[in-house]
């Protein structure tokens, strides 16, 4: 047998390891959670019980809660809330509503609350110890500039950057590091909406001296179009250098738990498997009825399974 030089053995293994890294790709991605409404029932279910979803809980990296839950809650549920993410390790989130609400408008619509509410539910946390990671504002390009319901504002690009600066200073008058994101849905391929978005993009840089953090694809999967404009989104954010985040959930179309559970996992299957889109936060979330239970996560009709499936669709890798 021949003697080899360790020096030599040591790096055609690391080249080897480097060939098969370009083969099998290691993508960087971090799982967050949001259980839909009661808040403080699911939050409890999934916070108090973490043996039902402890596969689960070994992918998930962020917990992410409502501006109305942060503001709102009872001391005894906050405090559980905030015990039950430091015993797990999870990273807190909020989901934020950025523009105020005025006379002119702005009320009782998506997006809107009053002027201190972000404000007040970063001091919240920071009372009881907690540290808020991350804010992802409530579609704010969508709600403040698009939306033509009743009470709707329309203001324009540049105003609702100024407006969310504001918020943004608050928040970081409390937490420096707070990463700031959006949310804004894709898939109806409305002449002009990626050229907006991409302006918003701008505008928010320029009004708070900070790049977004991430995007937010909530995805409209009903639209026969919304492979094709995910991609686009996701080219654009590439362009940007923001990274992207994906919502993966079913719809209020579903008539079951069983059956939004499986179309979440098919989401991420297709997103992530088919159309090579590899988001570096992916988001189970939902904003509809369904599903009703949280756990456990091997029960099909269960928010943890998503989780338990995304997470082992990643090992896969």
């Amino acid at each position: 047998m021949r003697n080899r030089s360790p020096g030599k053995l040591l790096l055609k293994i690391a080249t080897m390891c480097t060939i098969l890294l370009a083969a099998h790709p290691a993508f960087s991605w971090e799982v967050w959670l949001s259980p839909n409404g009661p808040e403080a029932q699911h939050y409890q279910e999934l916070l108090q019980s973490p043996a039902a979803w402890s596969d689960a809980t070994k992918r998930v990296g962020v917990f992410k809660i409502s501006t109305q839950f942060a503001v709102l809650a009872s001391d005894a549920e906050f405090e559980s809330f905030i015990e039950g993410t430091r015993r797990l390790n999870l990273k807190i989130a909020i989901e934020g509503l950025m523009l105020t609400s005025t006379d002119r408008c702005g009320r009782q619509v998506e997006g809107y609350t009053g002027p201190a509410a972000i404000l007040r539910a970063a001091q919240r946390i920071k009372k009881y110890g907690a540290k808020l990671s991350y804010i992802a504002m409530d579609s704010v390009l969508i709600f403040g500039h698009e939306y033509t319901g009743p009470n709707a504002c329309r203001d324009s690009i540049d105003s609702l950057a100024r407006q969310v600066a504001e918020k943004v200073v608050q928040a970081r008058s409390v937490f420096p590091d707070v990463e700031v994101g959006d949310i804004e849905p894709i898939g109806n391929p409305r002449p002009g909406w990626l050229e907006d978005i991409a302006a918003w993009t701008k505008a928010y840089q320029s009004a708070t001296g900070t790049p977004l953090a991430f995007f937010d694809f909530d995805v409209d999967w009903s639209n026969p179009h919304w492979a094709q404009e995910l991609q686009s989104g996701a080219r654009l954010m590439d362009s940007l250098h923001i990274p992207i985040a994906v919502t993966y959930n079913g719809s209020k179309r579903e008539a079951s738990s069983r059956e939004w559970v499986a179309k979440a996992v098919a989401h991420f299957r297709v997103v992530e498997g088919q159309l090579n889109i590899h988001p570096q936060f992916a988001v189970i979330q939902s904003w509809n009825p369904c599903p009703e239970k949280m756990i456990p996560e091997t029960d099909p009709a269960a928010l943890s399974f998503v989780a338990r499936e995304y997470g082992r669709m990643h090992e896969r890798d």
